[in-house]
């Protein structure tokens, strides 16, 4: 049986253990994002690395 479930809860605290849920729910979707986000951005960082083989050019003043 859930805890949101049970029938002897008050209503105040059951509307409390309803919000904390959908916070805790939120903060995981944006921990989710974040790390995606992060995940993709050194993709990208990694896939414009100059691979060791390949020559690299040197922009000079002139």
């Amino acid at each position: 049986m859930s805890l949101l479930e049970d029938a002897g809860d008050d209503p105040e605290e059951r509307r409390r253990r309803m919000e904390a849920r959908e916070v805790a729910q939120n903060l995981g979707a944006v921990i989710g994002l974040a790390a995606g986000a992060v995940g993709e951005a050194a993709r990208q960082r990694q896939k414009d690395a100059p691979k060791p083989d390949e020559p690299q050019m040197k922009q000079t003043l002139g």
